[in-house]
């Protein structure tokens, strides 16, 4: 029994790992490595439903039963519901943490209002500031697909990108296959 919980202990370790390899490839892609942006992650994870309402909410078209979505190429009707069905009752942490981001030099913030006015006037805006908020990965199409949800800004306020991102795992390397924008703001 023991030896049982071990092994379940380190495959949930090992799948949340190569779950994040695909934010870090995201980020590898955006960030410029001579770049001397400070880097801000939120702590706080994007929820799962706005990731999955966000791919979801547009013109419809039906095919054979199965709704697609036309802000999607790689998502339908089936995906959502197989998602919705694997993932929308995961409790587990919600917050980030460094360790989560080890090849970057990131600095994690609570999310709150009254925190972030605070860091505000503290950051100043000499030095460009990167602000990125992520939900948890999901994996879909048989885990050859992921998507997430990603809002990043410059200095608050200045928002260059806020939707779902989905990527491909090829040749060993996560890449971007489409971004999907929101009009919402994490």
């Amino acid at each position: 029994m023991k030896n049982l919980l071990i092994s379940f202990i380190l495959i949930s370790l090992l799948s949340s790992c190569s779950s994040n390899k695909a934010i870090l490839s995201y980020m590898s892609q955006q960030e410029d490595k001579e770049s001397s942006n400070k880097i801000v992650v939120f702590d706080k994870k994007v929820s799962i439903k706005q990731t999955l309402y966000t791919v979801s909410i547009s013109n419809q078209s039906t095919n054979n039963g199965i709704v697609n979505y036309s802000r999607s190429k790689n998502y339908n009707s089936t995906d959502f519901t197989n998602l919705f069905r694997k993932y929308i009752n995961d409790t587990l942490t919600d917050t980030w943490s460094s360790k989560d981001f080890k090849k970057f030099k990131i600095e994690i913030i609570d999310n709150s209002l009254e925190y972030l006015k605070k860091e505000n006037s503290t950051m100043g805006f000499k030095k460009k500031n990167v602000f990125y908020a992520f939900s948890k990965p999901l994996f879909y199409k048989n885990k050859r697909l992921i998507l997430f949800y990603v809002s990043k800004a410059f200095n608050i306020g200045s928002i260059e990108f806020s939707g779902v991102v989905v990527m491909k795992k090829t040749n060993g390397k996560w890449e971007i296959i489409e971004t999907i924008n929101s009009k919402e703001l994490y």
